[in-house]
């Protein structure tokens, strides 16, 4: 019996355990998941629609609809020659004459259009205007294959596609060398105030302008004869004004000089040019003939070459 009061009395004197609280645990932040037709997605399926989405605006965003340009359709995928151009000065961007502006976006957009069909010059030739307007050219006017536009002698109406509408058509700089104070309202109004066509210019006048397609005046010139003659000096401005007084080459064409540039429809000499150490590579001959002689003037490799510009 005290054995049993015994035990009894140990039981009632061990310490009670004390009991620890669990720790408490964070509850996971749910996450309200994008739904798509009532059906919950899991994170990972949330991620790729997300991208998906994404990808789907910004591919609309790419693939709506432009507006197209009138030119696109005149547009080449390569480089079209252009006839009476230098190389050089094509390809050097702060050589900004007229003609070389009209180059460098007329390369760009090839002919068959007007291959047999020469009244499709016009609406091609239209359709390159803003373009050409961009680029710095101030084109007032186009009729068939002429542009008119403003040069350091004016506006002239330059013909710009030689044999429009014939079977191999050709980018060009036709310039007949003459301009006026206002721009005209046609071709004929111009060539009426010009001279007309077919009229050699005298020995420091414009030359020769018309409706018809221009006459191109170097080609009345013996460029054979002249290179030879001009290939005994350095092809730079200094050796060009020591060439044009070479007697030979005035004996071919008497008042032959180099060709600074035009005052009030008379042509003057390049001296001031050169004494400015500008470039000196253009002659003008009496018949009114304007011709750069120099390829790649002001430039390493330059060399004599026979460029009629009218």
């Amino acid at each position: 019996m005290s054995a049993i009061r015994e035990a009894q009395r140990q039981v009632i004197a061990r310490p009670t355990p004390v009991s620890r609280p669990e720790p408490t645990r964070a509850q996971p932040v749910r996450i309200e998941q994008p739904r798509d037709q009532g059906v919950e997605l899991s994170d990972r399926a949330s991620e790729i629609l997300a991208s998906d989405r994404l990808n789907d605006f910004w591919s609309g965003m790419l693939s709506s609809p432009k507006t197209a340009s009138p030119a696109d359709p005149y547009r080449s995928e390569s480089k079209q020659p252009l006839e009476g151009y230098d190389q050089a000065k094509l390809d050097n961007p702060e050589h900004r004459t007229p003609k070389y502006i009209f180059g460098r976006v007329a390369q760009n957009f090839k002919l068959d259009s007007v291959q047999g069909d020469k009244a499709k010059a016009g609406q091609l030739l239209e359709a390159m205007v803003p373009e050409l307007r961009a680029a710095g050219l101030e084109v007032v006017g186009v009729s068939g294959d002429r542009i008119q536009v403003k040069t350091e002698l004016g506006y002239e109406w330059v013909d710009v596609i030689r044999g429009a509408g014939a079977a191999n058509p050709g980018w060009q700089w036709g310039s007949e060398g003459a301009g006026t104070p206002e721009p005209t309202a046609t071709v004929q109004e111009w060539a009426a105030k010009t001279g007309g066509a077919g009229q050699a210019a005298p020995m420091g006048g414009a030359a020769p302008a018309g409706p018809q397609a221009p006459i191109v005046l170097g080609k009345q010139i013996d460029g054979g004869k002249v290179l030879g003659i001009l290939r005994k000096y350095q092809p730079d401005g200094q050796g060009l004004t020591q060439a044009v007084r070479d007697p030979e080459l005035q004996k071919l064409y008497p008042g032959l000089m180099t060709f600074g540039g035009l005052s009030n429809g008379k042509a003057f000499n390049a001296d001031d040019r050169l004494a400015k150490g500008l470039n000196v590579d253009k002659l003008f001959f009496p018949n009114g003939a304007i011709v750069d002689v120099i390829k790649g003037a002001g430039a390493a490799g330059a060399d004599w070459g026979w460029m009629p510009e009218n």
